[in-house]
């Protein structure tokens, strides 16, 4: 790491997605499928406010993390009708 830099926290998702397929008739098919991002629900932070001096004085937000870098837990559901 150089001299005057700033280094971040990590990145940490687990994505899945399940499916299942029901047969109706020869030609029909029905599927149901379940995703889901951010399984663990792990939190990821931001970068760090890069500003640390402000003219000759510290900046009182100089490295602060204020943000999240990913979104929350999201689950999303979907049904098909293939035919």
């Amino acid at each position: 790491m150089s001299r005057g830099s700033l280094r971040g926290p990590g990145l940490f998702m687990l994505d899945t997605s399940f499916l299942k397929r029901v047969r109706i008739s020869e030609g029909l098919n029905l599927q149901f499928r379940a995703e889901a991002f951010n399984v663990l629900n792990h939190p990821n932070f931001g970068y760090p406010n890069e500003v640390v001096f402000q003219g000759s004085e510290y900046s009182p937000s100089g490295g602060v993390i204020t943000n999240t870098g990913t979104t929350s837990r999201q689950i999303q559901f979907a049904l098909k009708l293939q035919f």
